[in-house]
């Protein structure tokens, strides 16, 4: 078995010296060539004053990483709700939370009660499923 060297025997310090300088060089001019492109600044006037849209709904998705939530205390459930959805201010006036009106995940169909079984192999892709055993 030959041993591999990285520099190969046709390939000495100079070379990769100036196989160097020929990146540098390249990336200097596309640096030189963006920043002559550039435009003016763009100035934006924000008026508070007229109101063009209004967002009814906003909503954020944790698919898969929120699944054990359920089994958290009630005092961590609450505080994970108050970041998430809360439109009030702490007495700082920072924002208890985003504000969110809705928040998905997968509710799954019960993958992790049949462990390898559901042919899942990775146990954070398998999600419990809201039906209870007696069927509820």
């Amino acid at each position: 078995m030959k041993r591999c060297n990285l520099l190969m025997d046709d390939q000495s310090p100079k070379y990769f010296k100036a196989k160097f300088n020929i990146i540098f060089a390249c990336a200097l001019l596309v640096c030189h060539f963006a920043f002559s492109q550039m435009k003016e600044v763009v100035k934006v006037d924000i008026s508070i004053d007229k109101e063009y849209q209004t967002i009814h709904n906003i909503a954020a998705s944790d698919a898969w990483a929120a699944q054990f939530t359920g089994l958290w205390p009630d005092s961590k459930k609450n505080q994970m709700a108050d970041w998430l959805f809360s439109l009030e201010n702490n007495s700082d006036g920072s924002p208890k939370g985003i504000g969110l009106s809705s928040w998905r995940f997968n509710i799954g169909a019960g993958s992790s009660a049949q462990g390898s079984d559901s042919g899942i192999k990775d146990p954070w892709r398998r999600a419990e499923g809201f039906l209870q055993d007696n069927g509820s």
